[in-house]
Formats: structure tokens, sequence, C-alpha cells
């Protein structure tokens, strides 16, 4: 996903006729039906960051330190704009949350899904009005039979949304941030997913301390 789909741009006439040939085999047996990540969300979210310390405080450093990082806005020649309509845009993204804490909840929901999406509030061709963070669960991804989506459809209680993407641009009100994973087409693998094991026996080993302590430290058998 291009940056100028975000904002409105449009790409050069020459690359609107670009496209994978791989793009229609891959989607051939799913075009029109969305496709949901196998991984269980859920429960990342909740045994590596909730209910882990470690994971909890390792994506915690790296989303504030990454939304920290000022935007910086310079025009054709280069020259730094202080005051502009995306860095209003930027500052404050909608009326719930500044810029800060919205790139945060975008890249701890990347770190624990692999997946961010990001949705363009305003009228298409046009600058955005708003941009709000989505959940990554609740985001399904419905292949097209070219390289890219068909559409993105969200699911709240049984409420359904769906944005589609144009196929010739590749411009859609929802912008995808993907990580790299080796096996999956659509989807991003999770740095949490890699460290799963390590958190798994970190957890249990927490929990077992507990019971002990919670026990007077006497163990429930001896040989």
């Amino acid at each position: 996903m291009r940056l100028w789909n975000i904002f409105g741009r449009q790409p050069p006439p020459d690359e609107e006729s670009k496209a994978s040939r791989t793009g229609g085999a891959i989607a051939a047996w799913t075009v029109g039906r969305p496709v949901w990540s196998e991984r269980k969300y859920p429960a990342f979210a909740k045994e590596g960051y909730i209910t882990n310390a470690v994971a909890h405080r390792c994506t915690r450093l790296i989303a504030s330190g990454a939304s920290s990082v000022p935007w910086i806005l310079k025009n054709r020649a280069g020259v730094e704009l202080d005051e502009h309509p995306i860095l209003d845009l930027l500052r404050r993204p909608n009326p719930r949350e500044g810029g800060a804490r919205l790139m945060e909840a975008l890249y701890s929901y990347t770190l624990l899904s692999g997946n961010g999406y990001l949705e363009r509030v305003g009228p298409r061709g046009r600058p955005p009005m708003e941009l709000w963070a989505l959940r990554p669960d609740r985001m399904s991804i419905v292949p097209g039979l070219r390289s890219l989506p068909l559409a993105y459809e969200y699911e709240v209680h049984g409420q359904k949304v769906r944005w589609l993407v144009d196929q010739r641009t590749g411009d859609c009100e929802i912008m995808h941030f993907r990580e790299f994973h080796p096996t999956d087409d659509w989807y991003g693998l999770a740095r949490v997913e890699a460290a799963a094991y390590g958190i798994d026996r970190h957890n249990a080993a927490s929990a077992h301390n507990m019971a002990l302590l919670d026990n007077g430290a006497r163990p429930s058998g001896a040989l």
C-alpha cells in the first residue's frame, strides 16, 4: 500500500496497468471470500502482553518509542514546514486521541498480531479528515484475482463493514501495515508469535512459583 493512497494522490499512469501474474494463482481458491488469520490474536494479547511483564515491557518500549518520533514535512524545495493540514491531522487524527496515542496503538497491534490497520475517514480522492487504528482480530482480507486484496472486512458483534480496494491503483480507506511472513500471502507474522514458547515457559514458571508461595513454600510432594 503506497503513501499516496491514504492521502488521496494518484499513482503514475504507467503503474495502473502493472499487475503480478502470480496474483490470480494465489487468490484463485478464495477469491471474493474473507480469509481469516490463523493466529490467535486474543491469546497473544493476553499471554504476551496482559499477563507477561517482560513481553509487555518490550512491546511498550518499542511502541512508545516509535510513536514519540516527531513528523517532519518538507516541500518540493526541501524547506521544512511547521504548519500544514497533514501535520494537523497527524497531531490530532481523531476526536478521541492524539497522534502519539494513535501511533502507539498501531505499532502495538502490529507487534502483537503482525498486522496493523489504519482507517482513513473522508471523501475519496481528497486528504483524510480523520485516522483510526483498528483492531486486527476483527479484520479479514478478501482476496482478489490480482495481487491486491479485493476488500477489507471488519466485523464487530455480527455487524460487518467492508471497504473495497481499487484493483488498478490499490487505493482504499484501509491502509494495511504487514510484517513479513514466509508462509502467508495476506497476513503478517506477529513478533510475539516467534517468542510464544519462551513466553509460555515464563508464564508457567511464574504460575508455579505463585502456587508454591500460596502453599507456604511447601511442595505438593517429595520422594
